[in-house]
């Protein structure tokens, strides 16, 4: 399995040795864009930093999430690629904790032979993207270009919705204090919002009907079954 795992590499190796020099353009970006990248294996490093010396700085390496986070944490690069599976948490803590303390760095995932629920629980965490080991240096670079892209705009995204956010929040924090001093001053809600409280009864009324028509008192007695409202108060 290693020996197949390292064959791949110098495969990866030997085609972006063999391509086409990538272009200094940087596209979008005013300058190249900054890259950490952490692996527990020293020749996929290597390759690494062949495969991204034309298109990216690099800003270091690191070994396992303690070095990468650190990594990160000082140097704040536009994207980490991390490993899943290395010392100190692998990818899962090293995600976690990028995400907390450099927010603007976008996370790629790269690995060779990871589950479906991996790549899904590190999405989930906050990582951008996620590719397999062994892709040549054209297509890692493109794909680490569009990851920046993508996590910049949904930071953009992300900006806009707390902002849409904040008059919403600050009108039901108004309505809240408006209501606790309502209840500590006493003072009883507006008529047309006011409740009815305790519970509803049905009483006997007394009364005489009369036929207008009639010329004799006719008045006779009529019992009626009015429904009223007693308060909660009363007993």
């Amino acid at each position: 399995m290693r020996v197949c795992r390292a064959a791949s590499v110098t495969d990866a190796i030997a085609r972006t040795m063999s391509a086409e020099p990538h272009p200094q353009e940087t596209g979008p970006f005013e300058a190249r864009p900054s890259v950490v990248f952490a692996d527990d294996d020293e020749f996929v490093r290597c390759l690494l930093g062949i495969q991204l010396q034309h298109a990216f700085d690099f800003t270091g390496m690191a070994s396992n999430a303690d070095d990468a986070i650190e990594l990160v944490r000082a140097k704040r690069p536009d994207v980490a690629i991390l490993d899943v599976n290395m010392p100190g948490g692998g990818a899962r803590r090293a995600t976690d904790e990028i995400r907390r303390c450099s927010p603007e760095t976008a996370i790629v995932i790269l690995s060779g032979d990871e589950t479906h629920e991996t790549v899904v629980e590190l999405l989930l965490r906050g990582a951008d993207a996620y590719l397999r080991k062994g892709i040549d240096g054209a297509t890692l670079a493109t794909q680490l270009m569009f990851a920046i892209e993508a996590h910049r705009h949904r930071r953009a995204a992300e900006a806009v919705l707390r902002a849409a956010a904040q008059p919403v929040s600050a009108n039901l924090r108004q309505m809240r204090q408006m209501r606790l001093r309502s209840l500590d001053s006493g003072t009883p809600p507006s008529p047309g919002k006011r409740r009815a409280s305790g519970r509803s009864v049905l009483v006997s009324v007394q009364g005489e009907r009369h036929n207008p028509g009639s010329m004799e008192d006719d008045r006779e007695p009529v019992t009626k079954r009015v429904r009223i409202r007693r308060s909660a108060g009363e007993a």
